[in-house]
């Protein structure tokens, strides 16, 4: 019998641009933290009606980044 594995999550084929929640799901942190970002403004959004999205590669960046997500290590897993 194969196993077969989900390769459709967020992580294994993110698109280019997230919700909030999409964004917590990719980065491993709670929707709270993505809000508090946004709100200080270290992690940028664009705002479509009443909906953020936010771009991967800004994401991506502030994950990376000593004030981001800190959530390198769990995504490289």
């Amino acid at each position: 019998m194969a196993i077969i594995q989900n390769t459709t999550g967020i992580r294994t084929n993110p698109p280019l641009r997230l919700t909030i929640g999409e964004a917590a799901e990719y980065a491993t942190v709670s929707h709270i933290t993505i809000r508090r970002a946004l709100k200080s403004r270290a992690l940028r959004s664009a705002r479509l009606g009443s909906r953020h999205v936010i771009k991967l590669a800004d994401l991506d960046a502030w994950i990376d980044s000593p004030m981001g997500g800190g959530r390198k290590e769990a995504i490289a897993k």
